[in-house]
């Protein structure tokens, strides 16, 4: 069941518990992919403008770990990058 701190998301056939609890999170973290657990933990001190660059960034880590593609961190963090642009230019359209 979802709540107001709990989501659900559907990554590549795994369901996945988005969780907005920075009590789970070390102190300099934004976010963490749970894989074995099934969960996305998001800090709720992250700005409005940045969630979903927190969120997507997370989802990579899973997508990267469920269909052994073996990224570095840094690559991760390239495409959140380039894929929140594209995000952001698309939703102009609307």
């Amino acid at each position: 069941m979802e709540t107001k701190n709990t989501k659900k998301l559907n990554i590549v056939g795994h369901e996945y518990e988005i969780i907005f609890d920075k009590s789970k999170l070390k102190d300099s973290e934004w976010g963490c992919c749970d894989i074995k657990n099934r969960k996305i933990i998001i800090s709720e001190d992250v700005p409005k403008d940045y969630i979903n660059s927190v969120i997507l960034h997370e989802f990579l880590h899973a997508v990267d770990y469920h269909c052994g593609l073996e990224l570095s961190h840094q690559t991760i963090t390239t495409l959140d990058v380039f894929f929140n642009d594209f995000i952001r230019q698309i939703n102009k359209w609307k």
